[in-house]
């Protein structure tokens, strides 16, 4: 039950999996608020959902307050209240994930890989693992208030599983010779991301970021006659992004990403802070400020596209020209219209 005296949300989702092995129920604190106890209980077998390859499906109740934090008006569905809120339902879907995900840390933290572990295959997961997510408010007393809002069509296996039958055997497939990698590297850091993967969906972000930034870089300086690019921008060592896409790109182009897009710059800075966060303190990232790295990425590298556009003789000479990124699957993303 919520804490006493506020009112709170009870969300029930249904995830796609076969975990864990024995049910089980618990509280713990709220990860971002202490003040606040999180009741949960873990069970199996949800029957409403038709789900062919299902005997067991994982079904987690959370009893959270999230009227607070995440804008909902307290106590009802009606025009003013849940129902009429739509862009909550992205925030709230968010929210239950870390919360499962805060779960599984605890669970994956407490039992040792053996034998007597009554957890052996838990995960974490990404909201493309709830195959439902309902949300409705409830009292102090947990007692249910008003309409709730129903995520339902988070039903991915039998939503998108007529879709595709038939599909994979007609359709003509491009090679990997026809698709430029870091097309499939943003598409991985994308796919880490919805599948609750936060902080390694960055990683791969910036990875990608670092290479292609350099690849450009060192193309461009080709293109000014330069024999040996690479051991130019080898020895850029500090602050190289803002090097590269600063003095450099305004010296080789005329061009610098300030100037130019003075918005991406700002998230670039946030980006690499989070980075360095991830990887010299080992801090977590959130889905936020993962999502925005990846779209950040994402910009920079249509940037320089543009760029190489500008720059080139003939189109053969531009990097990724037609890298197709420009709308990312990020899943559930209500500023998207999902």
């Amino acid at each position: 039950m919520p804490s006493s005296g506020r009112s709170g949300l009870r969300s029930v989702c249904v995830i796609g999996e076969r975990w864990p092995v024995a049910a089980f129920n618990g509280q713990f604190p709220d990860p971002t608020d202490d003040s606040v106890v999180v009741r949960y209980r873990v069970d199996f077998r949800y029957p409403a959902y038709s789900v062919r390859v299902e005997e067991n499906l994982t079904v987690i109740v959370f009893d959270h307050d999230f009227t607070e934090k995440h804008g909902i008006g307290r106590g009802g569905g009606g025009a003013g209240g849940l129902a009429a809120q739509a862009i909550v339902y992205g925030d709230t879907a968010r929210c239950v994930a870390g919360l499962v995900n805060h779960l599984i840390d605890l669970v994956q933290g407490t039992f040792e890989e053996s034998a007597e572990n009554p957890f052996p295959h838990i995960r974490r997961v990404g909201i493309r693992d709830f195959v439902s997510l309902d949300s409705f408010p409830v009292d102090s007393e947990g007692n249910r208030v008003g309409q709730g809002m129903s995520l339902a069509n988070l039903a991915l296996y039998s939503k998108f599983a007529e879709r595709s039958v038939g599909i994979v055997s007609s359709v003509s497939f491009s090679t990997m010779a026809d698709i430029p990698p870091e097309r499939i590297k943003i598409l991985r850091a994308v796919e880490l991301l919805n599948g609750g993967y936060h902080t390694e969906a960055l990683l791969v972000a910036f990875a990608l970021l670092d290479s292609y930034l350099q690849q450009a870089i060192e193309e461009l300086l080709t293109a000014k006659g330069i024999r040996k690019p690479s051991v130019f921008s080898r020895l850029v060592r500090e602050r190289r992004m803002a090097t590269f896409l600063g003095p450099v790109l305004k010296s080789l182009t005329g061009h610098s990403l300030q100037k130019d897009r003075p918005a991406v710059w700002e998230n670039l800075e946030k980006v690499n802070r989070d980075r360095n966060d991830a990887i010299h303190d080992s801090r977590d990232i959130p889905y936020e400020r993962a999502k925005r790295g990846i779209e950040t990425t994402r910009d920079v590298l249509l940037y320089l596209g543009s760029i190489g556009r500008a720059q080139a003789r003939t189109p053969d000479d531009v990097p990724g020209q037609d890298l197709g990124i420009e709308r990312l699957p990020f899943f559930f993303d209500c500023s998207e219209g999902a």
